[in-house]
């Protein structure tokens, strides 16, 4: 009953949670308006192809972006290509779920990673504790390095989830790095470092296998307006052949 459901890969945005519109036809329609080539990915995914065209991913073959900001999206590269899946959902892994019957998502589900360790329900869970309902993200970093209880627990919470996210993204796709951007970019070095530490703790076969990278991201918080070049680079396969990307 599903064969006839319209595709991203063919240019349909497909009930995004944030906004309250569903199946919009969007790339025909500004095909036909501008008559220019169009092309459509998620903006985690084209931070992804930011940082293989213009970051420190050309190091790698196969590598994970992950962006957490107020939700929690990605971007996966196979073989230095840009991986969509069947239905150009591939690297949604914010919806990948680390709790059962936890947080309320907005696509509907409970105890999603978005919903559990992105920056707005860090948040949430701060102000639900007593942190001052005007904190923001940077305020809460900064009072968490001071010492400042709630804003402690509350990152340690994030870190709790966001790690089982990160074993997972390890198990699926076995990268040889994976790159945190987004407002995590901001936090310091120790948690990256924590993260990498942990990561390869914890993964299948951890004594026997390379060692996955967890590294920052190089673009602080503009990955996917850089990315959106990156996306008609990649797109173009003379572009490709003539840099060696494929």
């Amino acid at each position: 009953m599903y064969q006839n459901l319209p595709l991203m890969t063919e240019g349909v945005i497909i009930d995004p949670p944030d906004f309250n519109i569903d199946i919009i036809h969007i790339v025909p329609r500004l095909k036909e308006r501008w008559n220019l080539p169009v092309y459509i990915e998620n903006d985690m995914a084209v931070s992804a192809l930011a940082e293989m065209y213009y970051g420190d991913g050309n190091q790698y073959n196969n590598f994970v972006y992950v962006g957490v900001t107020a939700g929690i999206g990605g971007g996966v590269i196979l073989d230095q290509r840009l991986y969509s899946g069947t239905n150009g959902l591939a690297s949604i892994i914010g919806h990948m779920i680390v709790q059962t019957d936890g947080e309320l998502c907005a696509c509907g589900q409970r105890g999603c990673l978005e919903a559990m360790s992105s920056v707005r329900a860090t948040l949430h869970w701060a102000h639900q504790n007593g942190a001052p309902h005007d904190m923001d993200w940077m305020q809460l970093l900064i009072k968490a390095e001071a010492g400042d209880a709630i804003c402690s627990a509350a990152l340690e919470r994030m870190k709790h989830y966001l790690l089982s996210g990160l074993i997972n993204i390890v198990h699926l796709y076995d990268p040889e790095c994976i790159f945190i951007g987004g407002d995590l970019w901001f936090a310091k070095d120790s948690l990256f470092q924590y993260f990498e530490q942990e990561v390869n703790r914890r993964i299948i076969a951890s004594g026997n296998r390379r060692k996955v990278q967890i590294a920052r991201s190089k673009f602080p918080g503009n990955a996917f307006f850089i990315g959106t070049a990156a996306l008609v680079m990649e797109n173009n396969q003379e572009y490709r052949r003539v840099n060696g990307n494929g």
